[in-house]
């Protein structure tokens, strides 16, 4: 089992969560998306990321100047068990992609 935490995570299209984690299961499926203030006692194993985390995103859909959320179509909940990406170097407040955004798989 693992934990992964961010700034900031998208759910879907029209949901944007702030300062959650979620907890992976040891076969990658997610257990639990919930916000760290629930979290009383931090687990070691919880990786904390300054950036956004999705569920995946084809990479030919990552065109600068694309809204992030917009390019989701997979729901980020307990059950998801495909690939959750990390977004770096963009705006947290615009959730835009640009020339600087790298982005890893978790």
């Amino acid at each position: 089992m693992k934990s992964v935490a961010a700034n900031r995570v998208i759910v879907d299209a029209s949901t944007l969560l702030t300062n959650h984690y979620i907890t992976l299961s040891d076969d990658g499926e997610v257990i639990e998306v919930a916000p760290l203030e629930l979290c009383r006692v931090e687990p070691s194993m919880t990786r904390f990321y300054n950036g956004l985390i999705t569920t995946d995103v084809s990479e030919n859909k990552r065109v600068v100047g694309k809204e992030i959320k917009l390019l989701v179509s997979e729901r980020l909940e307990k059950g998801y068990s495909g690939r959750l990406l990390l977004w770096k170097n963009l705006s947290l407040s615009e959730l835009k992609i640009t020339e600087h955004t790298v982005v890893e798989v978790l």
